[in-house]
């Protein structure tokens, strides 16, 4: 009885975190060439952090959430701004190119 319920708890911890994880990342990843709102409504939520060039000036794009410790951290130059996406332990940087789409993006975990 007891295997069993192992059995079953590591089963749904396994899809259910690594299925949400391929959702999210899937999700992001399809935003590419899309307009900011049609990412937006894609993504289901308005992202957590929204930066501009001037916002990271002196940083990086990472700032925000350093303490999270997502891998890799994106070099991509911020155009417009950047659109910062988090779920569970990945993260999403959607990178808004000077024509108001999705020129780039970068998906992290921890």
């Amino acid at each position: 009885m007891l295997i069993g319920i192992a059995l079953w708890v590591g089963w749904s911890l396994y899809y259910g975190v690594g299925e949400h994880y391929w959702i999210f990342k899937n999700r992001a990843l399809s935003t590419r060439g899309r307009t900011e709102a049609e990412a937006r409504r894609i993504m289901g939520k308005p992202p957590k952090f929204v930066l501009t060039p001037e916002d990271i000036k002196d940083g990086s794009v990472n700032d925000p959430w350093q303490s999270m410790n997502f891998r890799p951290i994106p070099t991509h130059p911020v155009r417009k701004r950047v659109l910062l996406y988090d779920s569970a332990w990945s993260a999403a940087y959607l990178f808004i190119g000077e024509d108001g789409r999705v020129e780039h993006v970068v998906t992290a975990g921890t």
